[in-house]
Protein backbone atom coordinates (compact mmCIF):
# COMPACT_ATOMS: atom_id res chain seq x y z
CA UNK A 1 0.00 0.00 0.00
CA UNK A 2 0.93 3.29 -0.63
CA UNK A 3 0.08 6.85 0.92
CA UNK A 4 0.97 10.30 0.67
CA UNK A 5 1.11 12.15 4.13
CA UNK A 6 0.04 15.77 2.48
CA UNK A 7 2.17 18.68 4.70
CA UNK A 8 -0.61 22.01 4.79
CA UNK A 9 0.20 23.19 8.62
CA UNK A 10 2.42 26.19 7.31
CA UNK A 11 1.10 29.47 8.73
CA UNK A 12 2.49 30.75 5.64
CA UNK A 13 3.58 34.35 7.46
CA UNK A 14 5.78 35.12 4.29
CA UNK A 15 3.16 35.02 1.77
CA UNK A 16 1.43 37.52 3.82
CA UNK A 17 -2.30 36.10 3.65
CA UNK A 18 -4.45 36.40 6.39
CA UNK A 19 -5.55 32.47 6.16
CA UNK A 20 -2.89 29.54 6.86
CA UNK A 21 -1.06 28.93 3.34
CA UNK A 22 -3.04 25.57 2.50
CA UNK A 23 -6.35 27.59 2.35
CA UNK A 24 -5.26 30.85 0.27
CA UNK A 25 -7.57 30.49 -3.47
CA UNK A 26 -5.23 30.46 -6.30
CA UNK A 27 -6.50 29.62 -9.36
CA UNK A 28 -9.81 28.64 -8.61
CA UNK A 29 -9.18 26.69 -5.76
CA UNK A 30 -7.27 26.18 -2.32
CA UNK A 31 -3.37 25.36 -2.43
CA UNK A 32 -4.64 21.86 -0.95
CA UNK A 33 -7.51 21.76 -3.20
CA UNK A 34 -5.24 21.88 -6.15
CA UNK A 35 -2.91 18.90 -4.26
CA UNK A 36 -6.21 16.77 -3.51
CA UNK A 37 -7.64 16.63 -7.04
CA UNK A 38 -3.87 15.97 -8.30
CA UNK A 39 -3.56 12.96 -5.97
CA UNK A 40 -7.65 12.05 -7.21
CA UNK A 41 -5.68 11.15 -10.01
CA UNK A 42 -3.22 7.98 -9.12
CA UNK A 43 -4.69 5.06 -8.23
CA UNK A 44 -2.15 3.88 -6.61
CA UNK A 45 -2.49 6.33 -3.87
CA UNK A 46 -4.86 3.93 -1.28
CA UNK A 47 -4.70 6.22 2.14
CA UNK A 48 -4.23 10.68 1.66
CA UNK A 49 -3.22 12.33 5.51
CA UNK A 50 -3.86 16.25 5.33
CA UNK A 51 -1.72 17.64 8.20
CA UNK A 52 -3.76 20.62 8.51
CA UNK A 53 -3.57 23.90 10.05
CA UNK A 54 -6.33 25.36 11.88
CA UNK A 55 -9.29 26.29 10.12
CA UNK A 56 -9.45 22.77 7.92
CA UNK A 57 -12.48 20.56 9.04
CA UNK A 58 -13.30 17.15 7.80
CA UNK A 59 -12.46 16.41 4.11
CA UNK A 60 -14.13 13.09 2.12
CA UNK A 61 -11.79 10.56 2.27
CA UNK A 62 -8.92 11.60 3.83
CA UNK A 63 -7.60 11.74 7.10
CA UNK A 64 -7.00 14.90 8.87
CA UNK A 65 -4.51 15.38 11.67
CA UNK A 66 -3.26 18.31 13.60
CA UNK A 67 0.48 19.95 12.29
CA UNK A 68 3.10 20.22 14.83
CA UNK A 69 5.10 23.54 15.65
CA UNK A 70 7.78 22.75 12.85
CA UNK A 71 7.63 20.78 9.53
CA UNK A 72 9.38 17.61 10.92
CA UNK A 73 6.89 17.30 13.65
CA UNK A 74 4.16 17.58 10.95
CA UNK A 75 5.14 14.30 8.88
CA UNK A 76 5.88 12.28 12.02
CA UNK A 77 1.99 13.41 12.80
CA UNK A 78 1.70 12.06 9.62
CA UNK A 79 3.41 9.09 9.52
CA UNK A 80 1.77 8.41 13.05
CA UNK A 81 -1.35 8.17 11.07
CA UNK A 82 -0.56 5.76 8.19
CA UNK A 83 -2.39 2.82 8.47
CA UNK A 84 0.04 0.07 9.30
CA UNK A 85 -0.11 -2.08 5.84
CA UNK A 86 1.32 1.26 4.66
CA UNK A 87 4.84 0.26 3.04
CA UNK A 88 5.82 3.12 0.93
CA UNK A 89 4.63 7.03 1.55
CA UNK A 90 4.66 10.07 -0.70
CA UNK A 91 5.77 13.18 1.74
CA UNK A 92 4.06 16.40 -0.66
CA UNK A 93 3.80 19.83 0.46
CA UNK A 94 0.85 21.91 -0.03
CA UNK A 95 2.93 24.77 -0.69
CA UNK A 96 3.50 23.16 -4.30
CA UNK A 97 -0.12 22.82 -5.52
CA UNK A 98 0.70 22.41 -9.20
CA UNK A 99 3.10 19.64 -9.37
CA UNK A 100 1.76 17.60 -12.01
CA UNK A 101 0.34 13.93 -11.46
CA UNK A 102 2.98 12.47 -13.93
CA UNK A 103 5.52 13.45 -11.44
CA UNK A 104 3.97 11.62 -8.61
CA UNK A 105 3.55 8.83 -10.99
CA UNK A 106 7.92 8.96 -11.88
CA UNK A 107 8.40 8.79 -7.67
CA UNK A 108 5.75 5.71 -7.67
CA UNK A 109 7.60 3.81 -10.08
CA UNK A 110 10.59 3.94 -8.88
CA UNK A 111 9.68 2.83 -5.27
CA UNK A 112 7.94 0.21 -7.09
CA UNK A 113 11.19 -0.74 -8.60
CA UNK A 114 12.85 -1.31 -5.09
CA UNK A 115 14.41 2.21 -4.43
CA UNK A 116 14.11 3.38 -0.73
CA UNK A 117 13.82 7.29 -1.05
CA UNK A 118 12.94 8.72 -4.17
CA UNK A 119 13.20 12.61 -5.13
CA UNK A 120 11.73 15.03 -8.34
CA UNK A 121 14.24 17.26 -9.14
CA UNK A 122 14.79 20.02 -12.16
CA UNK A 123 19.07 20.65 -13.75
CA UNK A 124 20.08 23.89 -11.82
CA UNK A 125 20.25 26.61 -14.67
CA UNK A 126 21.39 29.84 -12.98
CA UNK A 127 25.13 29.80 -11.56
CA UNK A 128 25.77 28.92 -7.94
CA UNK A 129 28.22 30.54 -5.48
CA UNK A 130 29.75 29.53 -2.19
CA UNK A 131 30.43 32.84 -0.29
CA UNK A 132 31.90 33.25 2.94
CA UNK A 133 31.11 36.90 5.21
CA UNK A 134 29.83 38.39 1.83
CA UNK A 135 32.98 37.17 -0.46
CA UNK A 136 32.38 34.61 -3.14
CA UNK A 137 34.88 31.56 -2.32
CA UNK A 138 33.59 28.83 -4.84
CA UNK A 139 31.96 28.40 -8.19
CA UNK A 140 30.03 24.94 -7.86
CA UNK A 141 30.01 22.65 -11.09
CA UNK A 142 25.87 23.38 -11.93
CA UNK A 143 26.24 19.90 -13.90
CA UNK A 144 26.29 17.99 -10.35
CA UNK A 145 23.55 20.21 -8.95
CA UNK A 146 19.98 19.30 -9.31
CA UNK A 147 16.98 21.62 -7.70
CA UNK A 148 14.83 19.11 -5.09
CA UNK A 149 11.05 19.18 -5.22
CA UNK A 150 8.04 17.50 -3.47
CA UNK A 151 6.47 14.94 -3.85
CA UNK A 152 9.33 12.97 -2.39
CA UNK A 153 9.14 9.20 -1.90
CA UNK A 154 10.04 6.60 0.90
CA UNK A 155 9.92 3.10 2.45
CA UNK A 156 7.67 3.85 5.22
CA UNK A 157 10.11 1.63 7.73
CA UNK A 158 13.22 3.23 6.44
CA UNK A 159 11.59 6.77 6.79
CA UNK A 160 10.49 6.02 10.54
CA UNK A 161 13.85 5.41 11.30
CA UNK A 162 15.24 8.24 10.09
CA UNK A 163 12.96 10.60 12.11
CA UNK A 164 13.70 8.50 15.23
CA UNK A 165 17.77 8.69 14.05
CA UNK A 166 17.46 12.76 13.46
CA UNK A 167 20.53 14.11 14.66
CA UNK A 168 20.05 18.19 12.80
CA UNK A 169 17.55 20.36 11.69
CA UNK A 170 16.77 19.19 7.95
CA UNK A 171 14.30 21.59 4.81
CA UNK A 172 13.20 17.64 3.75
CA UNK A 173 13.05 14.07 4.87
CA UNK A 174 15.62 13.28 1.79
CA UNK A 175 17.98 14.81 4.29
CA UNK A 176 17.76 12.57 6.98
CA UNK A 177 17.91 9.72 4.29
CA UNK A 178 21.04 11.24 3.14
CA UNK A 179 22.12 11.29 7.32
CA UNK A 180 21.80 7.63 7.32
CA UNK A 181 23.94 6.98 4.23
CA UNK A 182 20.52 5.73 2.68
CA UNK A 183 20.70 6.44 -1.49
CA UNK A 184 18.21 9.38 -2.48
CA UNK A 185 17.32 8.36 -6.41
CA UNK A 186 16.42 11.21 -8.41
CA UNK A 187 13.59 11.06 -11.07
CA UNK A 188 12.58 14.10 -13.06
CA UNK A 189 10.45 16.85 -11.74
CA UNK A 190 8.52 19.33 -13.04
CA UNK A 191 8.95 23.08 -13.77
CA UNK A 192 5.35 23.37 -12.86
CA UNK A 193 6.34 22.01 -9.37
CA UNK A 194 7.56 25.46 -7.89
CA UNK A 195 6.99 26.21 -4.07
CA UNK A 196 4.41 29.24 -3.20
CA UNK A 197 6.21 31.24 -0.55
CA UNK A 198 5.90 34.54 -1.27
CA UNK A 199 3.41 36.94 -2.59
CA UNK A 200 5.04 37.04 -6.37
CA UNK A 201 4.82 33.14 -6.48
CA UNK A 202 1.04 33.13 -6.01
CA UNK A 203 0.31 36.30 -8.30
CA UNK A 204 2.47 34.83 -10.71
CA UNK A 205 0.74 31.69 -10.70
CA UNK A 206 1.33 28.22 -12.99
CA UNK A 207 3.82 29.24 -15.12
CA UNK A 208 6.47 27.50 -17.73
CA UNK A 209 10.15 28.02 -17.66
CA UNK A 210 10.27 30.31 -20.41
CA UNK A 211 7.38 32.32 -20.90
CA UNK A 212 3.69 32.79 -20.23
CA UNK A 213 0.91 30.17 -19.72
CA UNK A 214 -1.35 29.51 -22.62
CA UNK A 215 -4.76 29.13 -21.80
CA UNK A 216 -7.39 28.04 -24.28
CA UNK A 217 -11.28 28.59 -23.97
CA UNK A 218 -14.27 26.26 -25.01
CA UNK A 219 -18.02 26.06 -25.35
CA UNK A 220 -20.13 22.75 -24.62
CA UNK A 221 -24.00 22.42 -24.80
CA UNK A 222 -26.29 19.53 -24.31
CA UNK A 223 -30.14 19.13 -24.75
CA UNK A 224 -32.23 15.46 -23.67
CA UNK A 225 -35.69 15.00 -23.93
CA UNK A 226 -37.70 13.22 -20.81
CA UNK A 227 -38.15 9.44 -20.91
CA UNK A 228 -40.80 7.90 -19.41
CA UNK A 229 -40.04 6.62 -16.57
CA UNK A 230 -37.59 7.93 -13.13
CA UNK A 231 -34.76 8.01 -11.93
CA UNK A 232 -33.08 10.72 -13.80
CA UNK A 233 -29.15 11.23 -13.85
CA UNK A 234 -27.70 14.98 -14.39
CA UNK A 235 -24.96 16.82 -12.72
CA UNK A 236 -23.43 13.17 -11.94
CA UNK A 237 -26.76 12.63 -9.53
CA UNK A 238 -29.48 10.19 -8.82
CA UNK A 239 -32.65 12.29 -9.07
CA UNK A 240 -35.75 9.29 -8.18
CA UNK A 241 -38.42 11.82 -8.66
CA UNK A 242 -37.35 13.31 -11.48
CA UNK A 243 -38.44 11.20 -15.17
CA UNK A 244 -35.35 9.85 -16.86
CA UNK A 245 -33.80 11.57 -19.89
CA UNK A 246 -33.67 10.20 -23.07
CA UNK A 247 -30.25 9.38 -24.71
CA UNK A 248 -27.76 6.52 -26.01
CA UNK A 249 -25.90 6.68 -22.57
CA UNK A 250 -27.64 8.22 -19.30
CA UNK A 251 -29.01 11.62 -20.98
CA UNK A 252 -26.60 13.33 -18.04
CA UNK A 253 -26.72 16.93 -20.08
CA UNK A 254 -24.72 18.35 -17.14
CA UNK A 255 -21.86 15.91 -17.47
CA UNK A 256 -22.00 16.10 -21.61
CA UNK A 257 -21.97 19.49 -21.89
CA UNK A 258 -18.84 19.84 -19.41
CA UNK A 259 -17.03 17.11 -21.63
CA UNK A 260 -18.03 19.07 -25.00
CA UNK A 261 -16.98 22.20 -23.74
CA UNK A 262 -13.11 20.81 -22.97
CA UNK A 263 -13.04 19.13 -25.95
CA UNK A 264 -14.03 22.44 -28.13
CA UNK A 265 -11.63 24.29 -25.73
CA UNK A 266 -8.23 21.61 -26.83
CA UNK A 267 -9.60 21.39 -30.21
CA UNK A 268 -10.05 17.72 -30.08
CA UNK A 269 -13.27 17.36 -31.57
CA UNK A 270 -16.47 16.57 -29.89
CA UNK A 271 -18.32 14.30 -27.46
CA UNK A 272 -19.67 12.81 -31.03
CA UNK A 273 -16.31 12.09 -32.42
CA UNK A 274 -14.78 10.79 -28.96
CA UNK A 275 -17.95 8.45 -27.75
CA UNK A 276 -20.69 8.64 -30.79
CA UNK A 277 -23.69 6.86 -30.67
CA UNK A 278 -22.66 4.30 -33.29
CA UNK A 279 -19.86 2.32 -30.16
CA UNK A 280 -22.43 -0.21 -27.99
CA UNK A 281 -19.46 -0.09 -25.40
CA UNK A 282 -21.00 3.50 -24.30
CA UNK A 283 -24.88 2.88 -24.29
CA UNK A 284 -26.41 3.85 -20.89
CA UNK A 285 -22.68 4.85 -19.37
CA UNK A 286 -22.80 7.50 -16.92
CA UNK A 287 -21.96 11.32 -17.47
CA UNK A 288 -19.39 10.94 -14.82
CA UNK A 289 -17.72 8.12 -16.73
CA UNK A 290 -17.80 9.81 -19.75
CA UNK A 291 -16.56 13.27 -18.35
CA UNK A 292 -13.34 11.16 -16.84
CA UNK A 293 -12.97 9.34 -20.19
CA UNK A 294 -12.76 12.94 -22.01
CA UNK A 295 -10.63 14.35 -19.30
CA UNK A 296 -8.28 11.64 -19.69
CA UNK A 297 -8.12 11.91 -23.79
CA UNK A 298 -7.62 15.58 -22.81
CA UNK A 299 -4.05 14.55 -20.52
CA UNK A 300 -3.79 12.27 -23.33
CA UNK A 301 -3.40 14.76 -26.34
CA UNK A 302 -1.01 17.60 -24.06
CA UNK A 303 -3.77 19.18 -22.49
CA UNK A 304 -4.66 19.86 -18.76
CA UNK A 305 -8.38 20.83 -17.92
CA UNK A 306 -8.01 23.85 -14.96
CA UNK A 307 -11.76 24.60 -14.34
CA UNK A 308 -15.46 24.33 -15.65
CA UNK A 309 -18.12 26.37 -15.22
CA UNK A 310 -21.58 24.83 -16.37
CA UNK A 311 -25.13 25.93 -16.26
CA UNK A 312 -28.28 23.31 -15.87
CA UNK A 313 -31.85 25.00 -17.76
CA UNK A 314 -34.98 23.26 -16.51
CA UNK A 315 -37.70 22.80 -14.52
CA UNK A 316 -36.65 19.97 -12.73
CA UNK A 317 -34.55 18.13 -11.02
CA UNK A 318 -34.25 21.14 -8.63
CA UNK A 319 -30.46 22.02 -8.50
CA UNK A 320 -30.26 24.23 -5.90
CA UNK A 321 -30.44 21.85 -2.81
CA UNK A 322 -27.85 19.38 -4.22
CA UNK A 323 -25.48 21.69 -5.60
CA UNK A 324 -22.10 21.21 -3.39
CA UNK A 325 -22.83 17.29 -3.92
CA UNK A 326 -23.37 17.54 -7.53
CA UNK A 327 -20.23 19.95 -8.13
CA UNK A 328 -17.85 17.85 -6.35
CA UNK A 329 -18.92 14.90 -8.05
CA UNK A 330 -18.57 16.53 -11.53
CA UNK A 331 -15.11 17.74 -9.65
CA UNK A 332 -13.95 14.07 -9.22
CA UNK A 333 -14.82 13.04 -12.63
CA UNK A 334 -13.03 15.86 -14.61
CA UNK A 335 -9.97 16.53 -12.22
CA UNK A 336 -10.55 20.01 -12.18
CA UNK A 337 -12.76 22.73 -9.93
CA UNK A 338 -16.46 22.19 -11.86
CA UNK A 339 -19.06 25.49 -10.71
CA UNK A 340 -22.20 24.67 -10.96
CA UNK A 341 -25.70 26.95 -11.24
CA UNK A 342 -29.07 26.67 -12.75
CA UNK A 343 -31.85 28.56 -14.05
CA UNK A 344 -35.49 28.35 -15.77
CA UNK A 345 -36.65 29.80 -18.98
CA UNK A 346 -39.75 31.17 -17.24
CA UNK A 347 -41.90 29.24 -19.37
CA UNK A 348 -40.61 29.46 -22.57
CA UNK A 349 -39.28 26.54 -25.01
CA UNK A 350 -38.77 23.23 -24.39
CA UNK A 351 -36.93 23.68 -20.93
CA UNK A 352 -39.72 25.85 -20.01
CA UNK A 353 -42.19 23.64 -20.74
CA UNK A 354 -41.13 20.85 -19.03
CA UNK A 355 -40.05 18.52 -22.54
CA UNK A 356 -36.43 18.08 -21.58
CA UNK A 357 -33.28 19.80 -19.85
CA UNK A 358 -30.21 21.47 -21.39
CA UNK A 359 -26.78 22.91 -19.72
CA UNK A 360 -24.44 25.17 -21.18
CA UNK A 361 -20.55 24.90 -19.84
CA UNK A 362 -17.88 26.73 -20.68
CA UNK A 363 -13.76 25.44 -20.40
CA UNK A 364 -10.61 25.99 -19.31
CA UNK A 365 -7.68 24.26 -20.27
CA UNK A 366 -3.82 24.91 -20.83
CA UNK A 367 -1.56 22.67 -22.85
CA UNK A 368 0.66 20.25 -20.70
CA UNK A 369 3.85 21.59 -22.56
CA UNK A 370 3.57 24.34 -20.40
CA UNK A 371 3.27 22.36 -17.23
CA UNK A 372 5.35 19.40 -17.39
CA UNK A 373 7.56 19.00 -20.42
Amino acid sequence: MIGLILVAAGSGQRLGADVPKALVRVAGDTLIGHCLQTAAQIPELTQIVVVAPPGIGPLPDVNVVAGGATRDASVRAGLDALDPATTAVLVHDAARPFAPAAVFERVIAALQAGAVAVVPALPVTDTIKRMHDGVVVESLDRAELVAVQTPQGFQVAQLRAAHDAQSSDVTDDAMLMEQLGVPVHVVEGSDHAFKITTPFDLADGPRPAGGPVTYRIGIGTDVHAFGAEPPAHVAGLEWPDTLALAGHSDGDVVAHACADALLNASGLGDLGGLIGTDRPEWKGAAGTTILRETAAHLRNNGFEPVNVGVQVIGNAPRIGPRRAEAAAVLTQAAGCPVHLSATTTDGLGLTGRGEGVAAIATALVRPVDTLDE
